[in-house]
């Protein structure tokens, strides 16, 4: 199984460019074809960026989709079954 790491950035990029590289390496994972590994400095370091007034500006998501993004993140390279959700979300 191939392992990557996504920063905050390309994590964002997913979710503001559903057609973007880093979007194509989440449904990749999602499918169960990479494992994702993360750390708990990159889910803050997320939260923060996606909290940005900028940046939410353009997600126009509310703060229960950004903590649900994030548990996702948190979960996904052990338990990647709540897909449906987060394909909304991207």
């Amino acid at each position: 199984m191939i392992k990557v790491v996504l920063d905050a950035n390309q994590f964002v990029s997913a979710l503001l460019k559903p057609h973007s590289n880093p979007a194509k390496i989440v449904r990749l994972v999602y499918e169960g074809d990479f494992t994702l590994l993360l750390s708990p400095a990159i889910l803050d370091e997320l939260q923060r960026v996606l909290a940005y007034l900028r940046i939410k500006k353009i997600h126009r998501r509310t703060p229960e989709e950004i903590d649900f993004f994030s548990e996702v993140g948190k979960n996904c390279s052990h338990n990647p079954r709540d897909t449906a959700r987060f394909r909304n979300l991207t």
